[in-house]
């Protein structure tokens, strides 16, 4: 008896190969904004919350790519990962990448990015529109069934 299109992966490894990739893809994304935020910030004391965007749809290609799958979880799966994407680059850029190291500042680090995100002020509400619209991107882009 010959099996045909046994090289093909059932739901549940499908899900895993999205997650691994996406998360990689999560965390590529994060290092990336923070390493241009913090140029660009040097250089032209200008941040650019757009890459948020761009985050949520690299990371939602990404899933969609590696999945193939269709289905809410995969919409799931890409907003949780760009909001996961999203904390851990402004974690970097508030604490830098040694952070990593010194779990003591992790709570100071949050209490000053909240503070940040809800001082109310222009920039912080661009901010916070940027980075729902990249959450949104990654939701709409990681299903199949939305293209």
């Amino acid at each position: 008896m010959q099996i045909y299109n046994s090289h093909f992966m059932n739901n549940k490894q499908r899900m895993i190969k999205a997650t691994l990739y996406g998360l990689l893809c999560a965390i590529g994304c994060a290092v990336v904004n923070t390493y241009l935020t913090q140029l660009t910030a040097r250089m032209l004391h200008i941040t650019f919350p757009i890459l948020y965007v761009v985050s949520g749809y690299i990371i939602a290609r990404a899933i969609h790519k590696a999945g193939g799958g269709i289905g809410i979880k995969y919409s799931y799966l890409g907003a949780g990962l760009t909001v996961f994407s999203i904390l851990l680059s402004e974690l970097f850029a508030f604490g830098g990448y040694d952070i990593l190291v010194h779990p003591q500042m992790w709570s100071i680090t949050i209490q000053i990015m909240f503070r940040s995100w809800f001082a109310f002020s222009g920039n912080s509400i661009l901010t916070l529109f940027f980075m729902a619209w990249g959450i949104y991107t990654g939701y709409h882009e990681s299903d199949i069934s939305n293209h």
